[in-house]
C-alpha cells in the first residue's frame, strides 16, 4: 500500500491545483475589468472629442455665415451709398445743364431738389465744380457732334477708313515659316 499515493495527499494537489486556477481566473477577470474601464474612458474621451470638434465646426459655419452677411450688407450700404452719391452727382449735372439751357420751370427745379435731398445731401464741392465745367463742356460736345447723324451708311465708314492713315504691320505666319 506504499506504493499508491494517499487520498489526502491527492485531494490536496487537486485542491491546490483547484486553488491556483480559480486565483489565476480571478487576477485575469480584474485585469480584464481595467481594461474594460480604460476602453470605456478612452471611448467616453473620443466621443467627447469629437463632440467638441463637432461643435467647433458648427461655431466655425456660423461665425462664417455671420461674417457672410456682414460683408453682404456693407456691400449692400456701399452700393447704396454709391448710388445716392451718383444720384447726388446727376442732380447737379442736371441743374448745371438746366443753368445752361436758360432754366426751366421752378417747379420743376424744386422736385428735383426735394428728391435730391431725400437720397443724400450734395457734396459742396462737387456742385461748383460741375458749375463751372458744365457749359464748356455742353459747347465742346455740340461743337464736336455739329452736322453729325447718328446713323452712318456704309459707304461713309469705308470712305473713313480710306481717310484714316493705312499702317502696315509685317506679320509672319507659321505656315509661311514652315513652307521654306
Amino acid at each position: 500500500m506504499g506504493s499508491q499515493p494517499d487520498h489526502h495527499e491527492v485531494f490536496t494537489a487537486l485542491h491546490m491545483l483547484c486553488a491556483n486556477a480559480i486565483a489565476e481566473c480571478e487576477a485575469e477577470l480584474e485585469n480584464q475589468k481595467a481594461s474594460d474601464r480604460a476602453e470605456a474612458q478612452l471611448l467616453e474621451e473620443e466621443k467627447k472629442r469629437r463632440e467638441d470638434a463637432a461643435k467647433f465646426v458648427a461655431e466655425q459655419e456660423e461665425k462664417n455665415r455671420l461674417e457672410s452677411l456682414r460683408k453682404m450688407e456693407k456691400g449692400r450700404q456701399e452700393i447704396d451709398a454709391a448710388e445716392r452719391e451718383l444720384e447726388a452727382k446727376k442732380a447737379a449735372l442736371r441743374n448745371a445743364e438746366k443753368g445752361a439751357d436758360g432754366g426751366e420751370d421752378d417747379n420743376e427745379e424744386e422736385d428735383e431738389e426735394e428728391e435730391g435731398s431725400k437720397s443724400a445731401p450734395e457734396d459742396a464741392a462737387v456742385r461748383p465744380f460741375f458749375d463751372i465745367f458744365t457749359p464748356f463742356y455742353i459747347e465742346v460736345n455740340q461743337q464736336l457732334y455739329q452736322g453729325t447723324s447718328k446713323k452712318k451708311t456704309k459707304s461713309d465708314l469705308e470712305d473713313a477708313r480710306k481717310k484714316a492713315p493705312q499702317t502696315a504691320h509685317s506679320v509672319v505666319s507659321i505656315y509661311s515659316l514652315a513652307i521654306k
